[in-house]
């Protein structure tokens, strides 16, 4: 079943905000994950990383925090939207150089999760505290082998966000992610890539789940097409997605999984409005996406 119907979305920006809130307060054993979110390892059939099982307690004053913000999106568009603002991280930055994430940092002493993701998204992207709603948390997840706490801060504004580069230092760019396309056309946006270097480890392939930013909240990005090459045996049953054909910047990683719950709660809360089953909202395309740590594309 493919659920492009935009009757299963809500049909104003206060229905997506009601429907937020019910997601939100899932217990997060309650909400189910399809396989595709989950972090594979090769040759390993047991999936790993998901909010169930890397759930640690928040803190005040340590580990670090991040803002999901949702807003309707700068252009008109066929059904009710909401759009994530994410950040390109520069390559000034210590960690993580180049790659996407949500507007967040360190929770200085004395903070609390939420004051350090709006402190943070002001000071990265000029995000005014003033111009939205904290809705809620996300399950706070370890960020590393350390089990330092990192807090999703999810949040809403019924007005068109305008986040800029206020931090050139830390953001090289502002992207964006559509829900009506992560929702009605799941099958066409979810993947999965290959990353060989990462803190899991640094020598057997791992699988994230991924998708695909748009520069611009008037328009989703583009569907990826499989690139036309033969596979390996690292893409296993996918078919390979080569770096040059990326449609957008990559979403993968703490980033991806922290979306990928967002995801999951919003189907649920359809599910049970009896919109349609989260099963058949939280597909995947059978592609495969190449590291993009790995320069030689026909690898």
């Amino acid at each position: 079943m493919s659920v492009r119907s935009a009757a299963v979305l809500p049909k104003s920006i206060g229905e997506w905000r009601a429907l937020l809130q019910t997601a939100l307060n899932y217990p997060i054993e309650t909400v189910w994950f399809p396989e595709h979110f989950y972090l594979q390892r090769f040759g390993d059939k047991k999936l790993s990383f998901h909010p169930k099982s890397y759930a640690v307690k928040p803190t005040v004053g340590s580990g670090s925090a991040v803002l999901i913000l949702l807003s309707p999106p700068s252009a008109g568009s066929e059904v009710p939207d909401l759009c994530i603002t994410l950040t390109e991280r520069s390559n000034k930055v210590s960690t993580h150089k180049g790659q996407m994430s949500f507007p967040g940092g360190r929770i200085d002493p004395g903070e609390t999760p939420v004051e350090a993701a709006t402190r943070e998204a002001e000071e990265e992207v000029g995000l005014l505290p003033c111009s939205y709603d904290v809705l809620g948390q996300l399950t706070t997840i370890a960020s590393d082998h350390k089990n330092a706490p990192l807090t999703p801060v999810v949040a809403f504004t019924p007005e068109v966000a305008t986040p800029h580069i206020a931090s050139p230092d830390e953001v090289e760019s502002i992207q964006y992610l559509h829900l009506s396309s992560l929702l009605l056309h799941s099958a066409e946006t979810q993947c999965r890539m290959i990353r060989y270097k990462t803190t899991f480890s640094s020598t057997v392939p791992h699988y994230f789940p991924c998708c695909f930013t748009s520069d611009t909240q008037s328009r989703p990005a583009t569907f990826p097409v499989a690139s036309p090459i033969e596979k390996v045996p690292d893409d296993q049953e996918w078919d390979p997605l080569l770096v040059r054909d990326f449609p957008g910047k990559v979403v993968w990683g703490l980033t991806s999984f922290m979306l990928c719950e967002l995801v999951a709660r919003i189907a649920k809360a359809l599910e049970e409005k009896g919109e349609c089953s989260a099963t058949a909202i939280l597909r995947s395309t059978n592609l495969v996406a190449r590291d993009p740590a790995r320069q030689d594309d026909s690898a």
